[in-house]
């Protein structure tokens, strides 16, 4: 039986080897012997879990793109085929986002150690409820589920993690994509009032000034990277949003 220093370094291992399911393994164990993770653990059992989810997704959407040119050409066979297969898929997606709920709701984020924490895990679950919900757009309580946790992980962040951290950005970020691609909703996406609004105006003020926040939080080049990024791509989420709104037409 492995130790936690052990566990560890594996699923280091099972991420340069790709082998994420593997990865997840260790990570589970992980949690399991002490739901209290640090930064290093939480993000090496973020990274197996989007993988393993990952590679579904994009299935998924290949998939659905063959189902959509073959029921153009009228294949009713093949289409019939591809509905099956597509089933299979979805039902794997959904049984790893149910594994991902599960962990976060009985262990992480109850254990979960601080603020920052806290926010990643939420955030995490916003994540997951927001997979879960791409398999079924009709499923209210996935959507629901989602913006609860986001929500949740907002309120969270706007009292402990400074505007431009990293993991507060990659928030406004995927929650701009919740409602965006499963909510339908670019004005709200653009400019809702509720979604961290002074993250929203920072990203449009001062995307400029990005390093010097960095600098004032003390940050190294990885994270004063990261911030960058993600600013980047919020400005870009912002622009979209509008476009659409100024087309008045909607796609995804």
């Amino acid at each position: 039986m492995c130790n936690r220093e052990e566990l560890v370094y594996l699923a280091k291992l099972s991420e340069q080897a790709e082998r994420y399911d593997e990865m997840v393994d260790c990570m589970k164990k992980v949690v399991k012997e002490n739901p209290e993770l640090n930064v290093e653990e939480r993000n090496l059992l973020s990274v197996a879990f989007k993988n393993v989810i990952g590679s579904r997704r994009a299935s998924r959407r290949i998939v659905s793109s063959i189902e959509a040119k073959e029921a153009q050409k009228g294949a009713d066979a093949h289409v019939k085929l591809i509905k099956e297969y597509r089933t299979k898929v979805d039902g794997e997606l959904s049984k790893i986002c149910e594994d991902v709920l599960t962990i976060l709701d009985g262990t992480l984020i109850p254990a979960a150690p601080s603020g920052e924490s806290k926010v990643f895990f939420y955030k995490m679950k916003g994540d997951y409820h927001r997979y879960a919900a791409e398999v079924d757009l009709n499923a209210q309580e996935q959507k629901n589920s989602a913006l609860e946790a986001y929500t949740k992980a907002t309120e969270v962040a706007a009292v402990t993690l400074p505007p431009t951290h990293p993991i507060r950005l990659g928030l406004a970020l995927n929650f701009s994509v919740f409602y965006y691609e499963i909510l339908r909703d670019p004005d709200r996406c653009a400019a809702g009032p509720t979604l961290m609004s002074h993250v929203w105006q920072w990203v449009r003020q001062r995307t400029s000034c990005v390093v010097i926040e960095c600098v004032h939080h003390h940050w190294g080049p990885p994270n004063c990277r990261v911030a960058s990024s993600r600013t980047v791509c919020l400005s870009q989420r912002l622009h979209h949003g509008q476009a659409s709104l100024r087309r008045g037409s909607y796609r995804a």
